[in-house]
């Protein structure tokens, strides 16, 4: 008798077939999650540096009042294809700002040529030294309102924190493929089984 006349004769695709079927879809698509959901959670955003407050203080009495736009322009450098840079800023101290703010434009007060100047600002300030985000990264909220790059602010020096925790996973998917087999055979699958979906419930 063919397998298939046997499946005719037990029946096919019943209530109790379904129920397995379903039962397993469920437990497949929490493995699922874990393994791509680290795609999604660890998305990389646009960020750039947090403007220290004494920054924009300096930036203030020099130019005044100015606008998000323009104060980044000021205290964050751009990389050679014109973009700002993500993980640093102007480092500013005392001599620093007497040389950038007021001998930029050969002691002329620039505020009135503010919204002109910005390009030779930045071409005279190549000498000015940088320094990494003293107070952390402002991620922006798209695509993801927030990703566990922005909450545990894992870019810059700390983006290989991230990519040890994808290692480790996956290293420990591996690991776990080698071992299950044999802790089956000793303890039951079904014991392994469900402990492991407990684990995973758990993570």
């Amino acid at each position: 008798m063919h397998f298939d006349d046997l499946l005719k004769t037990l029946g096919e695709f019943g209530t109790f077939q379904k129920r397995r079927y379903a039962l397993l879809c469920i437990l497949s698509f929490q493995s699922v999650m874990a393994t791509l959901g680290i795609v999604f959670f660890g998305a990389q955003m646009d960020h750039h540096c947090k403007v220290p407050a004494h920054y924009i203080d300096w930036v203030t009495q020099a130019y005044g009042n100015v606008s998000q736009e323009e104060l980044l322009n000021i205290t964050i450098p751009r990389n050679k294809d014109g973009e700002r840079e993500q993980c640093i800023l102007y480092r500013f101290d005392n001599d620093t700002r007497l040389e950038a703010i007021y001998s930029i434009a050969d002691g002329r007060n620039i505020t009135s040529e503010f919204s002109h100047s910005f390009g030779a600002l930045h071409l005279e300030r190549s000498n000015i030294t940088t320094e990494p985000c003293p107070e952390g990264r402002i991620y922006s909220q798209e695509p993801f309102k927030s990703t566990l790059v922005s909450e545990f602010d894992l870019s810059c020096e700390n983006a290989w924190q991230l990519s040890t925790c994808k290692s480790v996973l996956f290293a420990g998917k591996l690991l776990g493929i080698l071992v299950s087999g044999v802790i089956s055979d000793r303890f039951g699958r079904r014991h392994v089984f469900l402990f492991g979906q407990r684990s995973l419930q758990t993570c």
